[in-house]
Protein backbone atom coordinates (compact mmCIF):
# COMPACT_ATOMS: atom_id res chain seq x y z
CA UNK A 1 0.00 0.00 0.00
CA UNK A 2 1.81 3.56 -0.75
CA UNK A 3 2.34 5.32 2.65
CA UNK A 4 1.34 8.84 3.02
CA UNK A 5 3.63 11.97 3.01
CA UNK A 6 2.99 11.93 6.28
CA UNK A 7 6.05 9.26 6.61
CA UNK A 8 8.30 11.09 3.52
CA UNK A 9 10.70 12.94 5.98
CA UNK A 10 11.44 9.14 7.37
CA UNK A 11 11.83 7.88 4.11
CA UNK A 12 13.53 11.13 2.31
CA UNK A 13 16.26 10.56 5.24
CA UNK A 14 17.13 7.31 4.34
CA UNK A 15 18.10 8.61 1.11
CA UNK A 16 20.20 11.74 2.07
CA UNK A 17 21.51 10.01 5.05
CA UNK A 18 20.07 12.47 7.66
CA UNK A 19 17.58 15.54 6.93
CA UNK A 20 20.20 18.27 7.44
CA UNK A 21 19.79 21.90 6.94
CA UNK A 22 22.54 21.61 4.45
CA UNK A 23 21.06 18.55 2.86
CA UNK A 24 21.27 18.71 -0.82
CA UNK A 25 17.50 17.70 -2.52
CA UNK A 26 17.63 14.49 -4.31
CA UNK A 27 16.40 14.44 -8.37
CA UNK A 28 14.89 11.85 -10.41
CA UNK A 29 14.49 12.42 -13.89
CA UNK A 30 11.41 10.52 -15.50
CA UNK A 31 9.77 10.01 -18.36
CA UNK A 32 7.68 7.31 -20.49
CA UNK A 33 10.45 4.68 -19.70
CA UNK A 34 10.12 4.75 -15.97
CA UNK A 35 6.84 6.75 -15.49
CA UNK A 36 2.88 6.20 -16.22
CA UNK A 37 0.77 9.16 -16.65
CA UNK A 38 -3.08 8.98 -17.11
CA UNK A 39 -6.29 10.22 -17.40
CA UNK A 40 -10.21 8.82 -16.71
CA UNK A 41 -12.80 10.58 -18.59
CA UNK A 42 -16.21 9.40 -17.79
CA UNK A 43 -18.14 9.20 -21.12
CA UNK A 44 -21.78 8.69 -21.28
CA UNK A 45 -22.31 8.33 -17.03
CA UNK A 46 -20.81 4.42 -17.15
CA UNK A 47 -17.97 4.15 -19.82
CA UNK A 48 -14.47 5.47 -17.93
CA UNK A 49 -11.64 4.86 -20.53
CA UNK A 50 -8.34 4.90 -19.72
CA UNK A 51 -6.33 7.46 -21.61
CA UNK A 52 -2.71 7.71 -21.54
CA UNK A 53 0.60 10.08 -22.44
CA UNK A 54 2.90 8.31 -24.36
CA UNK A 55 5.65 11.28 -24.25
CA UNK A 56 6.97 13.04 -21.21
CA UNK A 57 9.66 14.52 -19.92
CA UNK A 58 9.84 15.32 -15.87
CA UNK A 59 12.03 15.38 -12.87
CA UNK A 60 11.10 15.44 -9.22
CA UNK A 61 13.38 17.20 -6.84
CA UNK A 62 12.61 15.71 -3.12
CA UNK A 63 14.18 17.63 -0.21
CA UNK A 64 14.48 15.99 2.86
CA UNK A 65 15.50 19.46 5.14
CA UNK A 66 12.58 21.14 3.59
CA UNK A 67 10.42 18.96 2.74
CA UNK A 68 7.58 22.00 1.28
CA UNK A 69 9.89 23.02 -1.10
CA UNK A 70 10.07 20.26 -2.70
CA UNK A 71 9.61 20.20 -6.40
CA UNK A 72 8.06 18.79 -9.92
CA UNK A 73 7.75 19.66 -13.21
CA UNK A 74 6.32 17.60 -15.95
CA UNK A 75 5.89 18.24 -19.77
CA UNK A 76 3.25 16.22 -21.80
CA UNK A 77 2.86 15.80 -25.29
CA UNK A 78 -0.44 16.45 -26.42
CA UNK A 79 -0.20 14.54 -29.83
CA UNK A 80 0.82 11.25 -28.95
CA UNK A 81 -1.50 10.00 -26.58
CA UNK A 82 -4.20 6.38 -26.35
CA UNK A 83 -7.14 6.49 -24.91
CA UNK A 84 -9.19 3.10 -24.54
CA UNK A 85 -11.68 3.59 -26.76
CA UNK A 86 -12.08 3.82 -31.08
CA UNK A 87 -11.31 7.32 -32.40
CA UNK A 88 -10.72 8.25 -28.80
CA UNK A 89 -7.36 10.02 -29.30
CA UNK A 90 -7.70 11.79 -32.68
CA UNK A 91 -10.39 13.86 -31.14
CA UNK A 92 -8.77 14.45 -27.57
CA UNK A 93 -6.14 15.86 -30.34
CA UNK A 94 -8.78 17.90 -32.18
CA UNK A 95 -9.62 21.60 -31.45
CA UNK A 96 -12.42 20.96 -28.89
CA UNK A 97 -9.87 18.94 -26.72
CA UNK A 98 -5.79 19.61 -26.75
CA UNK A 99 -6.02 21.28 -29.79
CA UNK A 100 -2.83 19.29 -29.75
CA UNK A 101 -1.91 21.32 -33.67
CA UNK A 102 -1.77 24.90 -31.87
CA UNK A 103 -1.01 23.29 -28.13
CA UNK A 104 1.63 20.52 -29.06
CA UNK A 105 2.31 20.42 -25.13
CA UNK A 106 0.79 20.34 -21.74
CA UNK A 107 2.85 21.26 -18.71
CA UNK A 108 2.74 21.26 -14.63
CA UNK A 109 4.49 22.96 -12.34
CA UNK A 110 4.51 22.21 -8.74
CA UNK A 111 4.36 25.39 -6.20
CA UNK A 112 4.63 24.33 -3.21
CA UNK A 113 3.89 21.10 -1.03
CA UNK A 114 1.06 21.45 1.76
CA UNK A 115 0.21 19.31 5.02
CA UNK A 116 -3.20 18.91 5.80
CA UNK A 117 -4.86 18.56 9.00
CA UNK A 118 -5.63 14.73 8.90
CA UNK A 119 -1.53 14.13 8.52
CA UNK A 120 -1.55 13.87 4.81
CA UNK A 121 0.18 15.91 1.79
CA UNK A 122 -1.18 18.09 -0.89
CA UNK A 123 0.80 19.56 -4.30
CA UNK A 124 -0.04 22.68 -5.18
CA UNK A 125 1.08 23.88 -8.85
CA UNK A 126 -0.20 25.46 -12.16
CA UNK A 127 -1.27 23.37 -15.18
CA UNK A 128 -1.14 24.34 -18.29
CA UNK A 129 -3.40 23.18 -21.64
CA UNK A 130 -4.41 24.96 -24.72
CA UNK A 131 -2.18 28.13 -23.62
CA UNK A 132 -4.62 28.50 -20.28
CA UNK A 133 -2.78 28.04 -17.18
CA UNK A 134 -4.60 27.30 -14.07
CA UNK A 135 -4.07 25.99 -10.38
CA UNK A 136 -4.32 22.43 -9.85
CA UNK A 137 -3.37 20.52 -6.44
CA UNK A 138 -2.92 17.09 -6.29
CA UNK A 139 -2.88 14.24 -3.45
CA UNK A 140 0.81 12.85 -3.31
CA UNK A 141 1.87 9.49 -1.78
CA UNK A 142 4.98 7.43 -1.84
CA UNK A 143 5.75 3.37 -2.01
CA UNK A 144 8.32 2.62 0.33
CA UNK A 145 11.81 1.03 -0.64
CA UNK A 146 13.52 -2.07 0.96
CA UNK A 147 15.02 -1.67 4.50
CA UNK A 148 17.76 1.14 4.48
CA UNK A 149 16.76 2.45 1.03
CA UNK A 150 14.77 5.18 0.23
CA UNK A 151 11.22 5.68 -1.74
CA UNK A 152 10.67 2.76 -4.73
CA UNK A 153 8.22 4.77 -6.31
CA UNK A 154 6.12 8.22 -5.93
CA UNK A 155 2.53 8.36 -7.09
CA UNK A 156 0.08 11.78 -7.27
CA UNK A 157 -3.77 11.96 -8.31
CA UNK A 158 -6.30 14.81 -8.64
CA UNK A 159 -9.15 15.82 -10.57
CA UNK A 160 -9.30 18.38 -13.87
CA UNK A 161 -12.49 19.98 -14.67
CA UNK A 162 -11.46 20.30 -18.70
CA UNK A 163 -13.86 23.49 -19.05
CA UNK A 164 -11.68 25.01 -17.16
CA UNK A 165 -9.29 24.89 -20.24
CA UNK A 166 -11.87 25.61 -22.72
CA UNK A 167 -12.57 21.82 -23.28
CA UNK A 168 -16.52 22.45 -23.40
CA UNK A 169 -17.58 19.99 -26.54
CA UNK A 170 -19.66 16.81 -25.64
CA UNK A 171 -20.75 18.35 -22.98
CA UNK A 172 -23.72 16.18 -22.43
CA UNK A 173 -21.56 13.04 -23.04
CA UNK A 174 -18.56 13.24 -21.88
CA UNK A 175 -18.28 14.32 -17.89
CA UNK A 176 -16.58 17.63 -17.29
CA UNK A 177 -14.41 15.94 -14.42
CA UNK A 178 -11.71 14.00 -15.65
CA UNK A 179 -9.28 12.05 -13.06
CA UNK A 180 -5.19 12.13 -13.48
CA UNK A 181 -2.54 9.85 -11.97
CA UNK A 182 0.82 10.13 -12.28
CA UNK A 183 3.11 7.37 -11.29
CA UNK A 184 6.99 7.65 -11.62
CA UNK A 185 9.45 4.70 -10.68
CA UNK A 186 11.91 6.33 -8.00
CA UNK A 187 14.09 2.86 -7.99
CA UNK A 188 15.16 0.25 -11.07
CA UNK A 189 12.88 -2.52 -9.08
CA UNK A 190 10.14 -0.12 -9.45
CA UNK A 191 9.49 0.60 -12.87
CA UNK A 192 8.47 -3.61 -14.08
CA UNK A 193 5.65 -2.47 -11.84
CA UNK A 194 4.10 0.00 -13.40
CA UNK A 195 3.02 -1.76 -16.25
CA UNK A 196 3.70 -4.10 -18.72
CA UNK A 197 6.19 -3.15 -21.46
CA UNK A 198 4.32 -0.88 -23.79
CA UNK A 199 5.61 -0.41 -27.57
CA UNK A 200 7.12 2.90 -28.79
CA UNK A 201 5.03 6.18 -28.96
CA UNK A 202 3.10 6.33 -31.85
CA UNK A 203 0.01 8.29 -33.04
CA UNK A 204 -2.95 6.53 -32.51
CA UNK A 205 -5.86 7.44 -34.82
Amino acid sequence: MPFRLACLPLLLASLCGMARADAQPVSYPFDQRNAVIEFFPRVGGLLRPTGEFQQFQGSLSLDAAKLAQSQAIVRMSASLIRVGMPGGASKLRSADYFDAARYPEIDYRSTGLTAGDDGKWTMTGLLTIRGVTRPQTLDVSLVPGGKGRGPAAFEATGKIRRSDFGMVADHRLVADEIGLTIKVALDRSAVAGLRPPEPEPHIEP
